[in-house]
């Protein structure tokens, strides 16, 4: 049996190491969402009906009096993250553990700027990167966590568009009910783990970096790091006088001498980039005007990493990394990190059923497996082709940015 304290799921907000354990048997994630309800799925028929309706700002479970229910999940479980581009005045109501009374009784829009902390007063959150505004959406990752389950009800005036992002866990796991009086220790634990969202993105372990200046040759493959022992790279970090030369390199990682390789891609992408792409930071990867660099946390008993070098002339980089050791037991408890890319993925599908007129139309794989795992994002580079419109953007709009 799992117990988890409120400080252990605040500990998980910034933890990558954690998405490398396997989940527990029965443990799932998932978002209750506005979507558009006139979309839905028939088992019976494996029909996707009305699968393109695209009025997904009101959407929610069901109405009752006092206005619409848009969570509602039996325990145990935590909210991870909630959202909304529109959030106005009419008030969310957050009951947990089955209590008649709310544990949040608050203006939606305020729900992303404040925590009720005695239930009579309201005080600022003071958290900005765990409470941001992104892209003129609202955002809040304070964990709420729930043990025999919860209901979120938005009253009449609440606003428009919502996501609640949860992970529901093992029937036998134990975790704290959520109290909106945050104790002391949590506070403090919260800006810690704010400020470390604010250095996101930066090599924290710059001074332990291992670094080596290496030359793919032209049209060669070439090992830029093998390890015979457990371990887990904790920063990988590439940077090269003109980066736009890195597009023309293969990254290939094979975890413990598999065959095929886990990692397979443009080395770019596996930052997430590609040439055209602006100086970002995030907590599992980043990008400045010459350096590439990841953080995700990647175990192995042994890790081999190749450069392909696509082109015809010489590629000069450096390539550094930071290594963590670990003993065989704890590597082979862990999971094996996986980024590979793909264009129209359709084989052994029905084509025509991701076409228009077809039951699942616009939808487009993105990821196909099977087995025990965790999805840690994607990234999308779109190869846009059109040709220009002519005449006055009226109702059209093209063009870069």
């Amino acid at each position: 049996m799992k117990k988890y304290t409120y400080v252990d799921l605040l500990e998980r907000l910034v933890c990558l190491k954690d998405l490398a354990i396997p989940p527990e048997e029965g443990e799932q994630s998932g978002c209750f969402s506005s979507y558009d309800r006139r979309s839905q799925y028939q088992p019976e028929s494996r029909k996707y009906i009305d699968w393109g309706a695209n009025n997904d700002g009101d959407g929610y479970l069901y109405r009752q009096s006092d206005g619409v229910v848009a969570f509602e999940m039996d325990g145990p479980g935590v909210i991870w993250r909630a959202w909304s581009a529109n959030p106005c005045g009419g008030h969310i109501r957050i009951f947990l553990d089955g209590s008649a009374l709310p544990v949040i009784d608050m203006p939606f829009r305020d729900f992303f700027e404040r925590y009720d902390a005695d239930n009579t007063q309201l005080w600022p959150g003071n958290y900005p990167q765990l409470v941001p505004t992104l892209s003129r959406g609202k955002n809040r990752f304070i964990p709420i966590s729930f043990q025999k389950g919860c209901k979120i009800t938005l009253a009449e005036g609440w606003g428009a568009f919502y996501h609640f992002t949860y992970t529901k866990f093992a029937a036998d796991t134990q975790v704290p009910t959520y109290n909106a009086a945050l104790g002391r220790e949590h506070q403090m634990r919260l800006r810690e783990i704010d400020r470390q969202l604010a250095m996101r993105g930066y090599l924290h372990h710059a001074g332990e970096m291992m670094w080596n200046s290496i030359t793919c040759e032209g049209g060669e493959d070439t090992i830029v790091y093998e390890d015979e022992n457990p371990g887990a790279l904790t920063c990988i970090s590439v940077s090269a006088n003109d980066p736009k030369e890195l597009e023309n390199l293969i990254l290939e990682v094979c975890w413990d001498g598999e065959s095929s390789p886990s990692v397979l891609c443009p080395l770019p992408r596996f930052f997430s980039c590609i040439e055209e792409s602006t100086p970002f930071r995030c907590l599992p990867i980043s990008k400045s005007a010459k350096e590439y660099s990841s953080f995700w946390y990647m175990p192995y008993d042994r890790a081999r990493i190749v450069l392909k070098n696509r082109q015809s002339s010489p590629i000069t980089l450096s390539f550094g990394y930071h290594k963590e050791t670990l003993s065989i037991q704890e590597a082979d408890s862990m999971m094996r990190f996986c980024a590979l890319t793909h264009g129209d993925d359709f084989e052994g599908l029905d084509v025509s059923r991701f076409q228009k007129e077809g039951d699942r139309w616009p939808d487009w794989p993105v990821l196909r497996c099977k087995g025990r795992g965790r999805f840690c994002g994607m990234h999308l580079s779109v190869d846009d082709r059109w040709d220009e419109s002519v005449g006055e953007a009226i109702n059209w709009w093209w063009g870069r940015g």
